[in-house]
């Protein structure tokens, strides 16, 4: 490694090991990628539910972890919740030990970067959402009275919060539609694609044998989605179906009970969602939330075979030609039915790999943030 190399001081909102979920997935793989560019990286982590991890210390020169504080009464505090809760004073003091950047995952782990402390530090913030509209949309989709005041609080909270950020020297934003609301705000604001560990494209040609939808499945957007394809879709065809993914609550596993072709995969380990991923036939992607960019997409794509979406799951993400879009019901049930008999084959593969690599390469995102630091630090 170069005497040369850059430190970086990395806040990430949860343990990003396994990479198994959408916010974790570009942590962990960003990582990777700036690991392998000689980057040497001191991870601060928060921990709740999670174990720490052996796959951290090969990436990183020092791991640091902290427990959440999930205390109740921080509902009531005027920080967001999801900021509040992470307000580590021994991260405070940890990053006070050196002088190296600061990338912040996430508004999430923002509590600290106007602190007197940190001001000739250079600041990093890599936006996931615009978090205020990302947990409206939350507020909109839960059935839950409580659930639905919170997220409502939270986002007026985000949106108050969201002027914190002008104390960081540059945004990371995930999507294209993201980097324009932030280049409304704020000076530096650069588009760097979710890292998602799809060095290249590794989709099985030929055909599979079922159907599948996989997400965290204690996220509201998620259970929303799955309940329109077994309310609308999955229960109109006779096609094998499954659904995997973290977590399901009690009243989908009844819903897929009454379903003999639907099969629930609860928690499924790395391994074994890859292993679905890949041999799919056909990955069926609605969304009803037009907020980031959905790291399940971007699985199935370089995973999967073919993969049928409606336009928000697609909207400014490049990747728009490699689905089958389908706004209705009717209009995933007539694509699946013409998709079920087609081969994925070696043309579509090669396609893929084209437009791919142009759009999502971690190697090429992994080198815009080292050159962003080497300019700031410059």
């Amino acid at each position: 490694m170069s005497d040369n190399a850059v430190s970086l001081n990395i806040i990430s909102f949860d343990i990003p090991y396994p990479p198994d979920y959408g916010g974790v997935i570009d942590v962990f793989y960003k990582l990777q990628a700036l690991s392998n560019l000689g980057v040497r990286i001191h991870l601060h982590t928060f921990m709740y539910g999670r174990k720490p991890s052996m796959e951290l210390e090969k990436l990183c020169q020092t791991v640091s972890y902290y427990p959440r504080q999930r205390n109740p009464r921080h509902i009531f505090y005027k920080t967001p919740f999801i900021v509040s809760t992470r307000l580590s004073k021994l991260l405070l003091r940890n990053l006070q030990k050196n002088d190296f950047p600061i990338l912040f995952e996430g508004l999430h782990t923002c509590g600290w970067i106007s602190h007197d402390t940190l001001n000739n530090r250079l600041k990093i913030v890599r936006n996931h959402n615009v978090e205020h509209d990302y947990y409206q949309f939350l507020a909109q989709a839960t059935p839950h009275v409580f659930k639905k005041l919170f997220y409502q609080l939270e986002s007026r909270k985000l949106k108050n919060f969201e002027n914190q950020l002008k104390f960081a020297d540059c945004l990371l934003t995930i999507s294209p539609s993201d980097e324009i609301y932030f280049k409304a705000k704020f000076d530096c604001v650069e588009y760097i694609p979710a890292f998602n560990n799809s060095l290249e494209i590794s989709c099985k040609t030929g055909k599979g044998s079922f159907l599948l939808y996989h997400g965290n499945l204690s996220v509201e957007e998620n259970l929303k989605a799955v309940g329109f394809l077994l309310e609308n879709v999955f229960n109109k065809m006779e096609y094998p179906c499954k659904i995997a993914g973290k977590n399901p609550p009690k009243w989908l596993k009844t819903k897929v009970s009454g379903l003999h072709h639907v099969e629930l995969i609860e928690n499924p380990g790395n391994d074994e969602l890859n292993s679905l991923i890949s041999d799919a036939h056909i990955h069926v992607l609605p969304t009803f939330q037009d907020t980031g960019i959905k790291l399940k997409l971007l699985k199935s794509i370089s995973q999967g075979r073919h993969c049928v979406a409606n336009s928000l799951m697609v909207k400014e993400t490049g990747l728009e030609s490699l689905c089958h879009i389908a706004e209705s019901a009717s209009g995933m049930i007539k694509m699946i039915e013409h998709l079920w008999q087609i081969p994925f084959d070696e043309s579509m593969k090669a396609r893929r790999i084209q437009i791919w690599a142009n759009k999502y390469s971690d190697i090429n995102s992994a080198n815009k943030i080292l050159a962003l630091l080497n300019q700031k630090i410059n």
